[in-house]
């Protein structure tokens, strides 16, 4: 990772997963919960435990996040996206270099 801020997942097993935090290259952009109705339905959702440090080192309510999974152009990459954000998801943070350097809109598309 690089030397910017980072969002700390740290797993049930003691391992930690870092998120470059992207939340002022996206601004306050949100995945709409209607996107989400099918991913929900389905049981792709899976519960991991864990506990998460924002960028400044402030302890965050992991079950008001979600990490989630995709793949863009058969790339893997993973965002990390805040709940209860006007019932929504705000987008907080990546572990891809690529969707890190993404154009904004670009992120969101």
């Amino acid at each position: 990772m690089s030397s910017e801020q980072t969002w700390k997942l740290k797993m049930a097993d003691g391992s930690t997963e870092e998120f470059v935090d992207i939340r002022r290259k996206v601004g306050n952009r949100i995945i709409r919960a209607y996107l989400l109705d099918n991913v929900l339905q389905s049981d792709r959702v899976r519960r991991i435990r864990a506990s998460l440090r924002g960028p400044k080192d402030e302890f965050q309510d992991f079950d008001k996040f979600l990490v989630v999974e995709g793949k863009q152009d058969g790339n893997p990459f993973r965002i990390l996206a805040e709940s209860g954000v006007y019932q929504n998801l705000r987008i907080v943070g990546t572990d891809s270099e690529r969707i890190r350097t993404m154009e904004p809109t670009d992120i969101i598309a």
